[in-house]
């Protein structure tokens, strides 16, 4: 039996959003929901898949924030190998990461630099640089919030700083609650975050328009009426 595909935002399914934004309208609640359920399906088949953008949109820059080494047992003993992640982004919202694994640090850094400038990911920035709404997420062990901040620039710690500078964020507010500080989990969490940010605007964006259709309709009933 196929399963019911469940679209989820941080900690939130499909259906907590929508009854968030149902409208306390008993004589159309019904035909509401449906309208409602049919577009937020659309919505979230749209942000299934992250928005990619051409890494020739802007100057891209590129910075290496961690580099560790990996062993593997093997029959005639370990085998090490150094891992590497990079950032790039074009500072106009667009970034991404990339990873590279080889014996010698030198490749392994240049393949990390080459993957993170394949394909940059739109990130929901605003015209001053920052994020429309506040959000608090869970992404596995991690917690993340993330708040719009006036004139005080980035305020964030380790990774999430270079992540936000490279992105091109100037006054957003960053906080990462995390036990197990690993940077591949910190900046799938950051990604993670944005995502649901530009989830949220979207059907943010859908209501206006909705109930503003629907003020239009009930108003030109009333005139046939009269």
């Amino acid at each position: 039996m196929k399963k019911e595909r469940r679209i989820k935002v941080g900690d939130r399914t499909e259906e907590e959003v929508l009854l968030e934004y149902q409208e306390d309208d008993s004589a159309s609640s019904d035909v509401a929901s449906t309208e409602l359920q049919e577009d937020l399906s659309s919505i979230a088949d749209d942000f299934s898949t992250p928005k990619i953008i051409s890494e020739e949109v802007g100057d891209v820059s590129s910075k290496l924030i961690h580099v560790s080494t990996v062993e593997k047992v093997i029959p005639g003993g370990k085998k090490m190998r150094f891992f590497a992640v990079s950032l790039s982004g074009n500072r106009k919202g667009g970034i991404n990461v990339g990873k590279g694994k080889n014996k010698d640090i030198n490749f392994a850094i240049t393949q990390s630099l080459n993957n993170s400038k394949k394909n940059l990911i739109k990130l929901p920035m605003n015209e001053i640089g920052s994020v429309d709404i506040p959000i608090r997420i869970k992404y596995k062990t991690a917690i993340v919030i993330i708040k719009p901040t006036k004139g005080r620039g980035i305020i964030a710690g380790n990774f999430a700083k270079i992540f936000l500078e490279l992105a091109g964020f100037k006054d957003i507010s960053v906080k990462i609650i995390d036990n197990n500080r690993n940077v591949l989990n910190v900046i799938h969490a950051l990604f993670h975050s944005f995502e649901a940010i530009a989830y949220r605007l979207k059907i943010k964006s859908f209501r206006k328009q909705y109930l503003k259709e629907k003020k239009e309709k009930r108003l030109l009933r009333q005139q046939q009426v009269k």
